[in-house]
């Protein structure tokens, strides 16, 4: 994604939001080289930033960083499976909630 220079103090803003996140969530610490074991298992990152389109039509940035873990000597080693609720299951959880007493909340996981 290409970003104009007037962007640049929103990209900025948007990648320390998502830093400070991951961060507060004890996501990762930051060590000097110096202190990082021997034995540690080291990632590189890398930015991804989008244009998102809010419900009411205004843009925003959004960036998330992204570890980089395809040279890891043991990631075959870590599950990566992430199911998904697909578009069927979603509307047989709507249409129950729909005709079943009572209230339905929905929400969102922000960073997940």
């Amino acid at each position: 994604m290409e970003i104009e220079s007037t962007d640049s103090f929103k990209l900025k803003s948007s990648r320390e939001k998502e830093l400070q996140g991951l961060l507060h969530k004890g996501m990762f610490r930051v060590l000097d080289s110096i202190t990082v074991p021997a034995s540690a298992r080291v990632y590189g990152t890398r930015w991804v930033d989008a244009t998102k389109t809010l419900s009411n039509g205004k843009k925003t940035l959004k960036s998330r960083l992204v570890a980089r873990n395809f040279k890891d000597r043991g990631a075959e080693d870590i599950p990566t499976p992430s199911q998904t609720i697909s578009r069927v299951a979603q509307r047989v959880v709507i249409a129950l909630c729909a005709n079943l007493p009572g209230q339905t909340y929905v929400g969102d996981v922000s960073q997940a």
